[in-house]
């Protein structure tokens, strides 16, 4: 587990240092995705998040996110980022929910008017550039279709990379994926090239 090394005794004896006492006693592992560890803590009242992980632009583009903020889109303000012996953290505001996945058909309908405030918030957002918002002078920026096609590629040295050639030892996964690729290929051209801010 790459995470590992980002395990609670870490997080207290960082937030300890930073925040106080106080601070290290709450910390809560809250836990985490494929790119970073989450910890709830508290400091002078207010409850706040530190995550732990490898790579700071994850971090930085969270940072970057806050300026999309409006009532329908909330976003938590990042209030830190920081590097740690072992990587990188970040420090910001709890936001309190749940995952989405896990709602009744009575919550469904009460948080449903909200998702749908928030996702047209989301979409008439206006960035700069190409494909990445977060890097609107990359050069060159990258269009819609490009990114597509590249995201079809196995990127030597990205972080996730090394995946097409366990495809091409199973057939029917390689097939699979051959032929999805055919389709998306030929889909392209009808495609407009009209973009949005997504959350993935």
């Amino acid at each position: 587990d790459m995470l590992k090394r980002y395990e609670k005794s870490a997080a207290v004896q960082l937030l300890t240092e930073k925040y106080g006492e106080q601070a290290g006693q709450s910390v809560a592992e809250l836990g985490g995705g494929d790119w970073s560890r989450a910890y709830s803590f508290s400091c002078e009242g207010k409850p706040l998040v530190a995550r732990f992980g490898n790579h700071v632009e994850d971090f930085e583009k969270d940072r970057q996110a806050m300026r999309f903020a409006s009532p329908d889109l909330p976003v938590p303000n990042v209030l830190e980022v920081g590097t740690t012996n072992e990587g990188y953290y970040a420090i910001s505001e709890r936001f309190e929910g749940l995952f989405l996945e896990s709602l009744d058909e009575k919550q469904w309908h009460k948080v449903l008017p909200a998702l749908l405030r928030g996702l047209s918030a989301l979409r008439e957002i206006q960035v700069e550039g190409g494909i990445d918002w977060s890097n609107p002078h990359a050069d060159p920026p990258m269009n819609w279709h490009g990114w597509l096609n590249s995201s079809l590629e196995d990127h030597a040295g990205e972080r996730v990379s090394g995946w097409r050639e366990p495809l091409k030892r199973i057939s029917y996964s390689d097939r699979i994926f051959t032929e999805g690729e055919k389709v998306l290929k030929n889909l392209l051209p009808l495609c407009p090239e009209i973009r949005h801010i997504i959350h993935r």
